[in-house]
């Protein structure tokens, strides 16, 4: 018994320093990281549809995912429509 408490209790503290430890993340490198994301997104969208299908591929595109419709935009991405 007085094993697992001391046992417990080691545990506790070692995990506690650990995070007092661990390096506060830089905000910046929260944004940096979540642009890259959306611009990968981004490339990903331009795919096919606008690229070969045009305005008739992105609005089916965009019904499939639940859309009304969408339409290919100035930077030959398929924007879908809110409703």
């Amino acid at each position: 018994m007085h094993f697992t408490k001391v046992l417990t209790s080691a545990l506790l503290f070692t995990l506690s320093s650990v995070a007092i430890a661990a390096p506060n993340p830089d905000p910046l490198e929260g944004r940096i990281s979540e642009l890259e994301r959306r611009t990968e997104e981004l490339v990903a969208r331009a795919g096919w549809t606008c690229s070969i299908g045009g305005d008739v591929a992105c609005q089916a595109k965009c019904v499939g995912l639940g859309k009304s419709g969408g339409f290919c935009n100035d930077e030959n991405v398929c924007t879908c429509h809110q409703g």
